[in-house]
Order: structure tokens, then sequence, then C-alpha cells
């Protein structure tokens, strides 16, 4: 299996630039790109980068395509996408209160849980080829982590229940007794 994964290595994208070829080690998220381990080094160093989150490059090759393929920048105006709720017309911020859980309901749409939020607590279904909030589900606190099972959405609410969210009507039902201070919903890979 190993060498499965190094013939699926890329190589780092700085390297090739300059006609090297350098198994990569890590992937920049912000980048959206890989490096070798010398230019991750300058990558953390560099004013312009010092602030990006990489990821071993092994972490990033086995996560699933579902989650590999959301983009962070517009393939066609090579800008970082930014959500935007179209009720408060306003991006949404992410500091201080940027806790939040994402899920893939389909190959243009994901959910994104907002958790200490200033503004509303619930979720935002997003339409990533708009780059729009078209629903968002209000919801009595906090959700606690999030998954999608192929047709509801399921989370945890804080000092509530856990809630079922229907993505056809955005009904929700309350599964009673099943509030825990110890209750958080794991994404799991299916």
């Amino acid at each position: 299996m190993a060498s499965e994964i190094t013939k699926r290595t890329p190589e780092c994208v700085v390297c090739a630039l300059q006609h090297h070829t350098t198994q990569s080690s890590h992937w920049c998220i912000e980048c959206e790109e890989p490096l070798c381990a010398a230019f991750k080094q300058h990558h953390t160093i560099l004013k312009a980068t010092r602030n990006h989150k990489t990821i071993p490059i092994f972490d990033y090759l086995s996560l699933l395509t579902a989650v590999t393929d959301i983009k962070q920048h517009c393939v066609y105006h090579n800008e970082k996408y930014q959500l935007y709720c179209v009720k408060h017309e306003s991006q949404y911020a992410t500091k201080p209160y940027g806790v939040f859980d994402v899920a893939c309901l389909d190959d243009s749409t994901v959910a994104i849980s907002t958790r200490f939020s200033m503004n509303a607590s619930g979720i935002s279904l997003v339409k990533l080829t708009k780059r729009k909030v078209i629903q968002f589900i209000d919801l009595p606190d906090s959700p606690y982590g999030m998954t999608y099972d192929g047709k509801s959405l399921i989370c945890y609410v804080e000092d509530e229940d856990l809630h079922v969210i229907s993505c056809t009507d955005y009904s929700i039902t309350t599964i009673p007794y099943t509030a825990s201070p110890y209750l958080f919903i794991r994404l799991n890979a299916r």
C-alpha cells in the first residue's frame, strides 16, 4: 500500500516550476498545492504564506475525493471563496466566533453549521456555484457536530437533543431524551 501511495504522491509544485523533480511531503490547504520539505519550510517563513495551514501529504492523499474536490479558490477569478449571507447582506465572520462544521450534500451544495455565532445559531445551506446561502435552518442553540446520511442532516444542539433536519422540506424532528454534555456528532467517512 505504501508503494501505491508513493506512486500517487505529487511532485512539489515549486520544484516543478524550476524544472526539478522532488517528491512532495506536505499539502498547503490555502494554495492547494503540494510542497517538498524544503519549500514547506520556506512557506512557513514567508510573510505572504506564514499563516497558511499545511498538512502531511499522506494525510491529504487519504482524504475522500468529496473533501479534496472542495476548492478554496474560484477557478475563474483566482480569488479565495468567501461565504456570503443573502439575508444579512454580509460575509460570514470567521473570527472570533469561527467554529463551524461542514457536510457535503451534493456536488455543489454544502451545509455549514454556525456555532458560537453572534448573529444566529443554525445551519446554512450554501450553493458553491453561486457562492451564496440558499437556505438558513434556525436552531434553538449552537449545533455541535453535524453529519449527512443522504437525505437528512443530523446534529446535536447544545443543551437540547439530537435534531434530524430533512433536506427536502427542512422540517426538524427532535429525538427526545438524547441530550448529553458529552455528545458531539462526528462526520464519518462512508
